[in-house]
């Protein structure tokens, strides 16, 4: 799919939202019309119903009963007159009385329900029932009305109006609409290089951020790393300075002026802040020792060859048991040096060697037919250092043939672009093999500590293992040498084969 940038996505969503708001502007209008037409037609104008209103009306029906009750007794009382007994009299009076204080008791709590009470001091119980229904039902009719569900359309379609109203506003008349986005997120996302259009006259001052995350800091020159850093109150640089520098186009450093040589260039802000701190500094600089991604076997040989044994494993052994048992172990190497036709191919500026990518093709196909047996689809990362060896592997392989590579989610890279991500498997090609045992680049210690860290479960390397042990660079310089030295002293967990996987 395409990648967006923030400008791009911010455009697209600018016409989105107005291609969406006019059309439903024109149906809101239509339909509140339509509503305007259906409550005049209905008139709706509720009577007050003492029956149906709720408890203050079911309460204030009750009170009328009692007081018609409490009116017709009093007059048998008085329409008795002289004639009756004294008992007879008494006995209506008691009627009366009783009577009297339920009328009293209904209209104090009557009275409670009013949103105003009203002052009873001055008044008789018919006055003050006569009161109560008066202001109950002025109330109960609007909450009638209010409760009328084409009213309560009419304003939900306002409501809605008024809101596609102000977005079409914000969104059609506001210059930046970028700008906007920013300043109403909590979380800005960005690459550095792009974070410097802020720097522009028209932007500058528009966004400051509290905090800025420099994600793989290790990998930025300086000018890059300054960019965002400037634009917040505080920073946090996270990388790895034993992983891949920096990477300086050669226009760049051959076009310096001379107070620049290659290795300044190469040099990140991260690196020189890590190599440089004092002890007041170290309260600024936290280092994280444990690894939770890679097999501790796979873990193990990483501390021990590039962090000097300092790092930690997360998981043990038993917490976390090998998944790929069909192999020896979770760090095999697969051995070509005993194939006669295992030398490297030049390819322009760049190198390939078809043999090891016979090797790993196998290797893709036994895991594939493993995996469906055992209902299993773990991503695969096959890397190497250059870019020829990624075409010849691409060709061979087809990653993306689905009908082969049912049960393996394979993507095909080169060390450096792979980076900062991981696979459940990688399977690494060291491509060179050559009588001179010339390695290039592949000297480089912190090119390979990035290959062999990138696999969470099982990580096979390919290739010449008695050249790149023996390259003419020197033992203490060779990292191939530290990781095949690291592999026999610790067969338990690392093996090295020539199988029939690796005949040719």
């Amino acid at each position: 799919g395409k990648s967006w940038t923030l400008e791009e996505r911010a455009r697209s969503w600018r016409q989105e939202v107005l291609d969406r708001c006019n059309p439903e502007l024109a149906n809101l209008r239509s339909a509140e019309r339509q509503a305007r037409r259906t409550i005049k037609a209905a008139e709706v104008t509720p009577d007050f119903d003492v029956e149906n209103s709720g408890e203050l009306e079911e309460w204030i029906a009750e009170a009328k009963e009692i007081s018609e009750q409490l009116r017709e007794y009093k007059q048998e009382q008085s329409s008795l007159g002289t004639e009756a007994s004294v008992d007879t009299r008494d006995a209506i009076a008691d009627i009366v009385e009783q009577t009297r204080n339920e009328l009293r008791e209904q209209l104090v709590a009557l009275n409670g329900l009013l949103p105003e009470p009203i002052d009873t001091q001055y008044m008789n119980d018919e006055d003050i029932l006569a009161e109560i229904i008066k202001a109950a039902a002025p109330s109960s009719q609007s909450d009638s009305k209010m409760e009328d569900p084409a009213i309560q359309e009419l304003h939900r379609i306002q409501k809605l109006r008024r809101t596609l109203t102000d977005w079409r506003k914000v969104v059609g008349l506001t210059p930046d609409f970028q700008v906007l986005i920013e300043k109403s997120s909590r979380v800005v996302a960005e690459t550095c290089q792009f974070s410097g259009r802020r720097n522009n006259p028209s932007q500058a001052g528009e966004v400051r951020f509290d905090w800025v995350i420099v994600d793989e800091a290790g990998r930025a020159t300086v000018p890059e790393v300054l960019i965002p850093i400037v634009q917040a109150e505080r920073a946090i640089l996270v990388g790895d300075e034993r992983q891949l520098p920096p990477m300086v186009e050669d226009m760049v450093s051959e076009e310096s002026d001379g107070s620049l040589d290659e290795q300044s260039l190469e040099t990140s802000l991260f690196q020189s802040i890590v190599e440089q701190a004092g002890e007041s500094d170290q309260d600024h600089i936290a280092n994280l020792r444990t690894q939770y991604r890679m097999h501790s076997a796979i873990g193990n040989l990483v501390s021990k060859v590039f962090y000097d044994g300092n790092l930690e494993n997360g998981e043990s052994k038993r917490s976390r048991p090998y998944a790929y048992e069909w192999m020896p172990a979770p760090v095999t190497w697969l051995s070509t040096s005993h194939i006669p036709r295992r030398a490297e191919t030049r390819v322009g500026e760049s190198y390939a060697n078809p043999t090891e990518a016979d090797i790993v093709l196998k290797l893709l196909d036994e895991m594939e037919e493993k995996c469906r047996e055992r209902r299993r689809r773990p991503s695969v990362g096959v890397i190497c250092g250059y870019s020829a060896q990624v075409e010849l592997l691409t060709t061979r392989i087809n990653p993306e043939d689905n009908g082969r590579w049912r049960n393996l989610q394979i993507e095909i890279a080169t060390v450096d672009s792979f980076q900062g991500r991981e696979c459940d498997v990688v399977v690494y090609s060291t491509v060179r093999s050559n009588k001179e045992k010339k390695i290039g680049f592949l000297k480089d210690r912190r090119r390979i500590n990035v290959a062999l860290s990138r696999a969470r479960d099982l990580l096979v390397i390919v290739g010449d293992n008695f050249m790149m042990e023996t390259a003419t660079i020197g033992a203490d310089l060779n990292p191939f040498a530290s990781v095949l030295d690291y592999i026999r002293l610790h067969a338990d967990e690392c093996k090295i084969i020539q199988s029939s996987l690796v005949e040719a």
